[in-house]
């Protein structure tokens, strides 16, 4: 597939027909405002607690680990926190710990989101 370089566009320009310079191709924009679902398995997947500072604990780091690094193993205190802190179960560690999504239930048995904590500074 040929990408759109907007560079040399000039402004009778336009992507190739099907393409939309923005989005890899995807020939419409959604329009619901709401972001496509979480691969399951994912650090995505879980709900995390967003209503205040510092109560999402690492989920939310691990989520944002997944998003800016696709397919990278996890790092090692990162994957102890959410283990230890984040109610995440050890499948889904592991397989985070080596780059992939599990094919699990991420959260501990009992658990609807993840509890999340407050860092010794908040």
């Amino acid at each position: 597939m040929r990408s759109f370089d907007t560079r040399r566009c000039r402004t009778t320009c336009s992507p190739p027909p099907g393409q939309h310079p923005l989005h890899g191709g995807e020939t419409h924009l959604p329009d619901d405002g709401k972001n496509p679902a979480a691969a399951a398995g994912s650090a995505a997947s879980v709900p995390v607690n967003t209503s205040s500072v510092d109560v999402a604990g690492p989920v939310l780091e691990a989520q944002l680990w997944q998003s800016t690094h696709p397919g990278q193993p996890m790092p090692p205190a990162l994957v102890r926190e959410v283990r230890s802190r984040g109610g995440i179960n050890d499948v889904a560690a592991q397989a985070w710990a080596a780059g992939r999504n599990c094919r699990c239930a991420p959260l501990r048995p009992g658990l609807t989101g993840a509890p999340g904590s407050a860092d010794a500074d908040g």
